[in-house]
């Protein structure tokens, strides 16, 4: 269906590492004497994603890092949403307490005729499921350039690279603790 976007959603769950001491410490909040969290702030590890597959090649997977600016101390929902449905799956691992790596599985090189294809991933972080209270710096923009080379077979469906439908609108949903448990 014309203007499909692919939107997956992960669900992150946050664990508390440690404690700033008893209930008298200085710096303790239930002391009266504390200070405020401080925000959690979303950057991405990159803002460009350059692909190149050939016509014959599986699908291609890139990866992307979600750095926090501080340990979540809740649960926490990434939502990745492609523009041209340039997406087959989104899966999220490799977390330590303040980042996780998202592995982007893009459509089949096979699906799409020799070309070079633009697309932008929005990625968001957000408080709840319903996507209405993100965390600071989110949601944000990946300009993605994928580059199909190679030649196709003969009985080829013909379809205009601007129009031609890819992906799955999704949703996935994945679930991560974040940060990993301590093996």
């Amino acid at each position: 269906m014309p203007g499909c976007k692919g939107l997956f959603l992960v669900a992150c769950s946050a664990l508390l590492l440690s404690c700033s001491g008893g209930g008298d410490s200085p710096r303790s909040a239930s002391s009266g004497g504390g200070e405020p969290p401080a925000p959690l702030v979303m950057t991405l590890s990159s803002q460009q994603l350059a692909l190149t597959a050939q016509v014959s090649d599986p699908a291609p997977v890139a990866s992307v890092t979600i750095l926090l600016s501080t340990t979540p101390s809740n649960t926490l929902f990434i939502g990745v949403n492609s523009a041209r449905a340039m997406l087959s799956d989104v899966t999220v691992s490799g977390s330590t307490s303040t980042s996780a790596t998202c592995a982007l599985t893009f459509v089949s090189p096979a699906t799409l005729p020799p070309g070079t294809y633009a697309d932008t991933l929005t990625i968001s972080l957000y408080y709840d499921a319903q996507g209405s209270r993100p965390v600071s710096n989110s949601p944000q923009d990946m300009a993605v350039t994928y580059t199909v080379t190679g030649s196709i077979s003969p009985d080829f469906p013909s379809r205009p690279a601007a129009t031609a439908e890819t992906g799955s609108p999704g949703p996935w949903q994945r679930t991560l603790s974040w940060p990993a448990p301590l093996q």
